[in-house]
């Protein structure tokens, strides 16, 4: 499968069972339903600002059911033919793999504590249309992605394939049209070589620190803003 997620591997375990002669029982097709809202809401557009994860709510987006067996099929060091199996027996079991349960309930904590330590950093900018998040902890451009559609990120300390540490900008936008990146890149670009990327996300120059400061960047996505 060119694109590895939920709906994805559910079809091929899905056509696995099929070819064995096995049945779709009412209660695969309901987890079957899950993927599927899932996958309708992760096509659709921003959803608007989301409350941050908390110690008593660390899950306000409602991720938590689905986040064990996505963890699973997103994890590229297994196999994707294992990835299908374990697709599988969470259909015909509604039994979700312990461990990726385990790491997924840790990172979740990991993140509510970032937050609460100032780990991340956030700030709204151009009428919340812009989130400005500056942390090393890897959840940041989600937690920028709840507070607004278009997110500036800046890594601090990012450590490319094990070199120094630096920092690194990655701005993105949830989908096309609210921010013309490449004419963004193309101003960037002229401030700094290096920069690059798609019509989704660009980023500064990797594995070197980016000379540029966060308002310079900042100032830069706002003038493209659609």
């Amino acid at each position: 499968t060119v694109r590895p997620d939920l709906d994805s591997f559910g079809s091929m375990a899905i056509l696995a069972m099929r070819a064995e002669g096995g049945k779709v029982s009412s209660d695969m097709l309901e987890r079957v339903g899950k993927i599927a809202k899932s996958d309708t809401f992760s096509r659709g557009g921003w959803p608007g600002v989301q409350p941050l994860p908390t110690p008593e709510n660390p899950w306000p987006e409602g991720g938590s059911e689905l986040a064990a067996i996505a963890a699973a099929v997103f994890d590229h060091k297994v196999a994707p033919a294992e990835r299908v199996s374990i697709m599988r027996r969470w259909l015909e079991s509604g039994v979700e793999p312990a461990e990726y349960r385990a790491r997924v309930e840790a990172e979740r904590l990991d993140l509510v504590q970032a937050i609460a330590e100032g780990r991340i950093a956030t700030s709204i900018r151009a009428d919340g249309r812009v989130a400005v998040v500056e942390s090393s902890h890897r959840g940041a451009l989600m937690i920028g992605y709840s507070q607004a559609p278009v997110v500036v990120a800046l890594n601090p300390e990012l450590r490319f394939q094990g070199g120094e540490p630096h920092r690194k900008f990655t701005l993105c936008q949830y989908e096309s049209g609210h921010v013309d990146l490449r004419a963004a890149l193309a101003e960037l670009t002229k401030l700094e070589q290096g920069w690059g990327g798609s019509p989704t996300i660009i980023g500064s120059p990797q594995g070197v620190s980016s000379t540029l400061s966060v308002e310079q960047v900042a100032e830069v996505i706002e003038r493209h803003l659609i």
